[in-house]
């Protein structure tokens, strides 16, 4: 167990080919940054030696072109996890005045092709299911959604508007977290609730890589609680000029998808700031009570989830990715705690294997 850390490794193909040891001694970084709400990306470093220059001018000169399948795994010799799949969207060479030449590789998940096309459209008598699939087909995608209750008489998507912009905005109104993977386009329920992947320890780092199995070394740690934000209560209210009625839908105590521990964000700004801590929203048009409460209920998770947020960096963990909780430890009883994982980048260089995250939770303590 003493080495689980000590040989770290990666693996690269290339519209389904890997590449060749001799290639990959060639690599000199490769990074991967996952997001839970974001576009995943990878880079590639490549050494390009003088005279052959194989990435630019020798056997290898059109092994990656724009639209090129990129696949990376990483993590240590013994066991390698898929942490990349997308394609190639940006090569950048440089020949320096001295030194080696380069190549560097940029790839991007495929929710990238979301950014290529703009309504104006419109979606009558839709459900956000129906709506993602007919989206997703625009970019030849598939889907994998957690569908909501709702049904719409219509969703309208501007002219200047994006099928990025638009389904973010969706995802945003429902509760739902959307990325890719490969070739298919999630729009999901986040996973706060789950369970813990990693117990991360700060402080006893000689003793968890001497026991990696009982605690993983947590480098570094800086959380920030914010409660200025944070609001006991939302009510979703809009008054419906057809029926000349208000609908109206709320959510507070109770509503949150995960309780992360002892005290929440609005009851943590109740206690230090007193006074009733609402938050009125009257510009999002619903047609019934129960989408007025889904969407309140969106936003008090999306405030609350706010509340703690912090930045880490811990060994290379290939498991750890966004939408995973973790567990923080050693960083006293008001920040430790679970933690739901939002951001991982992922790299392996030089220096060895190491991942840095960003992680956010919707209470304090235990």
């Amino acid at each position: 167990m003493a080495g689980k850390y000590l040989a770290p490794g990666f693996r690269v193909s290339v519209d389904g080919s890997d590449l060749t040891l001799d290639l990959s001694l060639q690599v000199t970084r490769v990074s991967v940054k996952l997001a839970a709400d974001g576009m995943d990306e990878c880079s590639l470093s490549l050494a390009n030696p003088y005279p052959e220059l194989p990435w630019t001018h020798g056997s290898q000169k059109g092994l990656f072109t724009l639209g090129s399948g990129l696949k990376v795994q990483m993590g240590y010799v013994d066991k390698l996890k898929d942490l990349f799949d997308g394609e190639v969207t940006a090569m950048t060479v440089s020949f320096p005045e001295g030194g080696h030449a380069a190549l560097e590789v940029q790839g991007k998940s495929r929710l990238h092709r979301l950014q290529a096309s703009f309504g104006p459209f419109t979606y009558p008598n839709a459900t956000d299911e129906a709506v993602v699939k007919k989206v997703a087909q625009r970019s030849s995608l598939g889907t994998k959604v957690d569908a909501t209750e709702a049904t719409y008489a219509t969703l309208t998507q501007g002219s200047s508007v994006s099928d990025l912009a638009f389904l973010r905005e969706r995802a945003r109104l429902v509760g739902r977290e959307m990325f890719v993977t490969g070739t298919t386009l999630n729009f999901v329920k986040p996973r706060e609730a789950g369970g813990e992947a990693y117990t991360l320890v700060w402080g006893r780092t000689a003793k968890a890589f001497a026991s990696p199995g009982e605690y993983v070394p947590l480098l570094s740690f800086t959380p920030t609680s914010d409660a200025e934000a944070q609001v006991s209560e939302v009510v979703v209210r809009w008054y419906d000029a057809a029926t000349m009625k208000v609908i109206e839908g709320k959510a507070g105590k109770g509503a949150e998808a995960a309780q992360m521990g002892a005290e929440t964000g609005g009851a943590a700004a109740v206690s230090a700031f007193g006074g009733a801590r609402k938050l009125v929203v009257t510009d999002k048009a619903v047609a019934t009570p129960a989408e007025a409460e889904a969407h309140a209920k969106a936003r008090l998770n999306e405030l609350e989830m706010n509340f703690i947020r912090g930045t880490g960096s811990s060994v290379g963990l290939p498991d750890l990715a966004p939408g995973k909780v973790v567990k923080i430890d050693g960083v006293g009883p008001y920040f430790g705690g679970k933690y739901y994982v939002t951001q991982v980048t992922h790299v392996v260089s030089t220096g060895g294997y190491r991942s840095d995250f960003t992680v956010r939770r919707n209470a304090s303590g235990t």
